[in-house]
């Protein structure tokens, strides 16, 4: 063998080992989520697994299949078998947690295309709305609401209104999220309104301003919502985390004639609200045990209130979910992330139960493996949309006549 052909053989080998090495390194990598996802109480691997497999499930499982493939065919020493025996325990538990969602999917007459598996729709996407409304001016803000119009001919009566609010822990996010998610609402039939709010941060603390502005939004919504094409007495609420606080908060306030308005005006009834791991009790989610989300939670929690709980309980009563809890309150559903990292799986759960008490109906829709955020691609994402579309169609009616029916004023 000549010098240049013992060169190559070499350079061959080495090429072989580094392929293998990081072959072996995915392994690793992809069990780890995937068991992170099964036992999110474990540290670190815990949040990333549940993250990961939550957004990216086919990827990993995909990312694992191929490794696994990789290792047993070009790997001849024990080592990498035994990568390859990783990766495949990682690929297999990858399928039953698609499986798992696929099944959750499924109910919700919806089940999960390729695409979706791989989170390549186009749920991210920026849509712009069909009008851009300025509702009031307060804290210093523009206060818009976001409208998306259904295509096609208005039916009798007129369409039906889901009211969005947003997340980002009360101190970001913009009512311009999620705008795919709303044009996809309207394409179904519904007139979206996505409404803006003040942002509380470490010099402003909103706690007490917020719902007020969203009664405005509300009331801007009965008196302007008809000549847009909506039907006020046909209205749903969403929101989602911080947002799902507020969407509760402000149904359950309007349906017992408490909400209050920056601007006066008249507030609707709501036929029912849909929350998506909505942060319900503020307290709890300060309390967040975890290393790396804890610190990040109370800091929204406190630039939202002015302070810990110690500090001012009577605030973080106030925007306790469970304090608005009436027998008037719509009927809700509650879509559960069961590895949410960011708001406390018991708290959503104890809140069920309070609605319950009350006699008050609420379904509550748990994603296996989900942590928070599981809905903003492929499959999490469209069953969220799915679950609601269901929930709200099946509690909207249009047999209310009148202008002012179950409004408030």
């Amino acid at each position: 063998m000549t010098h240049q052909a013992r060169w190559h053989e070499t350079a061959k080998k080495w090429l072989r080992i580094t392929f293998l090495c990081l072959f072996f390194v995915l392994a690793i990598m992809c069990a780890l989520f995937v068991l992170g996802a099964f036992f999110p109480s474990v540290p670190y691997v815990g949040l990333f697994g549940s993250l990961a497999l939550s957004i990216f499930p086919g990827w990993v499982t995909l990312i694992a299949l191929v490794v696994t493939i990789l290792l047993w065919s070009w790997g001849r020493r024990a080592v990498w078998r035994a990568g390859g025996a990783i990766s495949l325990a990682a690929t297999l538990g990858g399928m039953f947690l698609l499986w798992g969602l696929a099944g959750v999917a499924c109910k919700t007459s919806a089940c999960p295309t390729v695409a979706q598996t791989f989170g390549l729709t186009n749920t991210l996407a920026q849509i712009e709305p069909d009008e851009v409304v300025l509702y009031a001016r307060d804290q210093g803000d523009d206060l818009t609401l976001r409208i998306f119009r259904p295509t096609g001919p208005r039916p009798a009566g007129g369409w039906p209104v889901y009211f969005h609010i947003h997340g980002g822990g009360w101190i970001g996010g913009s009512n311009a999220e999620q705008s795919a998610d709303m044009r996809w609402f309207a394409d179904q039939g519904w007139l979206v309104i996505s409404a803006g709010y003040s942002l509380s941060n470490e010099q402003r603390h909103l706690w007490d301003r917020v719902t007020a502005q969203l009664g405005c939004a509300m009331a801007w919504t009965h008196a302007n919502i008809g000549e847009r094409g909506g039907n006020i007495n046909r209205l749903a609420l969403r929101g989602n985390s911080a947002g799902g606080n507020l969407a509760l908060n402000v149904s359950y306030l309007a349906n017992a004639s408490k909400l209050p308005s920056i601007c006066g005006g008249t507030t609707p009834r709501v036929r029912s609200v849909t929350a998506v791991y909505p942060g319900i009790d503020l307290h709890a989610i300060y309390e967040n045990p975890h290393a790396l989300i804890g610190p990040e939670v109370r800091s929204m929690v406190t630039q939202y209130t002015g302070g810990s709980p110690q500090d001012f309980p009577e605030r973080y009563a106030a925007v306790n979910t469970a304090t608005h809890i009436t027998s008037a309150a719509p009927p809700t559903l509650m879509i559960v992330s069961e590895n949410d990292h960011l708001v406390p799986l018991e708290s959503m759960r104890r809140f069920a139960s309070q609605v319950r008490a009350a006699g008050v109906e609420i379904k509550t829709a748990d994603i296996p493996f989900a942590d928070h955020g599981f809905d903003l691609v492929g499959i999490g994402n469209e069953i969220a949309r799915q679950a609601a579309l269901q929930f709200i169609t099946a509690h909207d009616s249009d047999q209310v006549s009148g202008p002012n029916a179950g409004a408030h004023p």
